[in-house]
């Protein structure tokens, strides 16, 4: 859940508290789940789902506002999106910093995508006994010749034309 906190009086920063993951649209089942939890304290395995949309129009909003000075972003419960959700709220924050307010990120660990979104702030605080988990972007073809060989299973491949590579996974 994204969680505001502004007070309307004076001017201060916006701590924009991403907890969960990021989504287009979240389940609506997740309401009832929020109010029982808010209710009972009772605990629950699912992830808090927040709303992509809600976040950019926040950061959008907050960067027209005259009273808010800066955006601290709290990534420490932030557990990941898609890529095109962090670019969006990525984009957004640019655009933030780009009319001159700072953003800060805060977190006790990064993961890739934590630090992805942090990545974006003027400044970003990690605990003194933290660590940044940075993997990098990869792929890995799934080749199926040595399955089929144990499972003896033999292949007949006929290629032809535009795509006559596309049965290399069978063969290599």
């Amino acid at each position: 859940m994204v969680v505001i906190r502004k007070k309307t009086a004076s001017r201060g920063a916006l701590l924009l508290d991403i907890s969960g993951v990021i989504v287009d649209k979240p389940d609506s089942s997740q309401r009832f789940s929020k109010l029982s939890r808010q209710l009972l304290g009772a605990s629950s395995d699912r992830l808090q789902e927040n709303s992509l949309f809600d976040i950019v129009n926040t950061i959008r909003q907050a960067k027209d506002d005259r009273n808010i000075t800066g955006i601290v972003m709290d990534l420490k419960n932030f557990a990941g999106g898609d890529q095109p959700s962090m670019q969006y709220i990525g984009k957004a924050l640019k655009e933030f910093r780009d009319s001159g307010k700072p953003v800060y990120a805060v977190g006790e660990n990064y993961s890739q995508g934590q630090y992805y979104l942090a990545s974006f702030a003027n400044k970003i605080w990690l605990s003194p006994q933290g660590v940044v988990d940075l993997h990098g972007f990869a792929t890995n073809g799934l080749y199926y010749k040595s399955l089929l060989d144990k499972l003896k299973v033999s292949t007949h491949v006929f290629r032809v034309g535009t795509y006559k590579s596309a049965v290399e996974t069978v063969y290599s």
